[in-house]
């Protein structure tokens, strides 16, 4: 049928009889062709018509930023009791370690914690871990956006008393996470640094460069070459263990600015003392104390005999503790009393001193962000010596081999390499070691469908590539970009608005034209519950 001409015929006049009869007949007979004609358009557009395509970017800003697909499967956190006097050294089931310093934390009023603190952590170390814990793994620089191959991910935060808590000024976590890295064997580390998640500007910020460290092989006493390759191990350890001191030894050469102590306001409901004979009694470097300061007892000072207001005391020794309090210890013949008291300041000149506060907290964060570069400096300068000093180290190792006889046989293509991560964590959140990467090359129009033929409505679909430790994430539709390196072996994945996962196999990206720029991937409808992290992972397996 001649479509185009049939809509010529229906916009044009219909031809009216005289006749009155045959007019109401024509009328009739032309508003039923148009109706079938109509009817026949409607039809024919429906199928050549693009469907509707939504915006991936306000799709997903739409979203909440860290967005878990699978809330049931999240691990639990791991639990650490800190004592905030002490600080530690807390281990992980994974190796990986994390090294508090005493005075580590405070509460939302920048008051160091006394008492015991919960510290919560748990990481995410390859794809499924990715998918589950819906942290991005994507880093947008100057407008350009890369995923990002990590090393592993952690995610740390603290409480008191049911309560989150803060690290304090100038405080930060040693971080060693233990995780693994896909590289050719016989490489050198490739670079990768430390990222922060800020969940407010919804972006990962650069922090610093990761110190990381190979985790050699576990040497089995049966091998024929276990007295050469015990010989590497202790000179790569030997290595390690001088890399460590001097990495200290930097961070020590670099003074750490002293943090301006914040004012804190007079508590009407707290006792105040009379104290102006302290001036002369307070230790050095008292400057920190404003204009108008006065004593009141701290909150972390114990029950007070009363009758110690009716002594007259004859003299009095100060020292400096954590934070806002300082210990008071008042003297008189034969009696001694110590205290925890604050200085705090009356409305008037804690306002003042708020000024001063402000502009001398921006004198010291400029101090540290200048400390910060210089660290930054150092430590990637003292990282690539040591590197070289592992080079060196393999290096005459396979020459002792070659010398006698014996062929290094070193493996070809990409190995699984573990790894241990160090950084400094000055805040609690979501932390990332990774390097930025550019997209994969192959790149199609793509369309989905499940295995009866049935297309699927728009939903989030992940990526994962096995020689890669990383995980792309985009919006499936139909026209959809789908990225992919042709050269690996790669999984896709969906989950359908009804809970289910629906896979595209390794088995089957081997089968897509790659001179073809657009595909139809037939997806796989698992018919089971995925409930628990082990669910996803039977799922997910390549």
């Amino acid at each position: 049928m001649d479509f185009d001409a049939l809509l010529e015929q229906l916009e044009q006049p219909p031809v009216v009889s005289k006749k009155t009869g045959l007019k109401v007949l024509r009328l009739i007979y032309w508003s039923s062709a148009a109706a079938a004609a109509i009817a026949l358009l409607f039809v024919f557009k429906g199928i050549f018509t693009t469907p509707h395509v939504i915006n991936e970017s306000v799709f997903f800003a739409q979203h909440p930023f860290v967005d878990e697909p699978l809330a049931s499967a999240i691990p639990s956190f791991s639990h650490f009791t800190v004592n905030p006097n002490q600080g530690g050294v807390f281990e992980y089931e994974s190796g990986s370690r994390l090294i508090v310093p005493s005075a580590a934390f405070m509460n939302d009023r920048g008051t160091l914690v006394e008492g015991n603190v919960n510290l919560y952590y748990r990481e995410y170390t390859d794809y499924v871990d990715f998918f589950i814990s819906g942290i991005p793994m994507t880093y947008d620089s100057a407008g350009a956006v890369y995923n990002l191959e990590t090393s592993g991910v952690v995610e740390i935060f603290a409480e008191k008393d049911g309560k989150r808590v803060d690290l304090a000024a100038g405080k930060s976590i040693k971080v060693e996470m233990a995780g693994q890295i896909f590289m050719h064997a016989g490489d050198k580390a490739p670079g990768y640094n430390v990222y922060q998640l800020d969940t407010a500007q919804k972006s990962w910020v650069f922090r610093d460069i990761d110190m990381m460290q190979f985790v050699e092989e576990t040497l089995e006493y049966n091998d024929p070459l276990y007295a050469r390759k015990k010989v590497l191990k202790d000179e790569l350890n030997e290595i390690a263990y001088k890399e460590s001191d001097a990495l200290i030894a930097i961070e020590n050469n670099q003074s750490l600015p002293t943090p301006p102590l914040k004012p804190q306001e007079k508590d009407k409901n707290r006792i105040t003392l009379e104290l102006d004979f302290l001036k002369d009694k307070l230790p050095e470097g008292n400057d920190f104390l404003y204009e108008g300061t006065i004593w009141q007892l701290s909150v972390n000072n114990p029950e007070i005999d009363q009758r110690a207001f009716q002594v007259v005391w004859e003299d009095a020794k100060v020292k400096k503790l954590q934070g806002n309090d300082f210990e008071l210890e008042l003297i008189a013949e034969g009696n001694r009393l110590k205290l925890i008291v604050n200085p705090v300041l009356t409305t008037k000149d804690y306002e003042l001193a708020m000024e001063r506060y402000q502009e001398e907290l921006l004198v010291y964060q400029n101090l540290m962000s200048e400390r910060e570069k210089a660290l930054q400096r150092d430590k990637v300068a003292l990282h690539d010596s040591f590197e070289e000093q592992r080079r060196l180290a393999r290096q005459r190792f396979n020459e002792t081999l070659k010398e006698a006889g014996i062929d290094p046989e070193e493996k070809k293509g990409v190995v699984a390499q573990k790894v241990i991560n160090h950084f400094q964590a000055d805040g609690l959140g979501i932390w990332i070691c990774a390097r930025p990467v550019i997209p994969e090359k192959i790149k199609v129009k793509a369309r989905f469908v499940d295995q009866n033929g049935k297309e699927l409505e728009p939903c989030v679909a992940f990526i994962a590539d096995k020689s890669r430790n990383s995980l792309t994430k985009f919006l499936a539709q139909p026209g959809a970009n789908v990225s992919f390196d042709a050269n690996t072996e790669n999984i896709l994945w969906m989950v359908l608005p009804d809970g289910r996962i629906a896979v595209f196999r390794p088995e089957q990206f081997k089968n897509i034209d790659k001179s073809r720029s657009k595909y139809t991937f037939v997806m796989e409808v698992v018919d089971r519950e995925v409930l628990m992290e082990f669910d996803v992972r039977e799922v997910l397996r390549f």
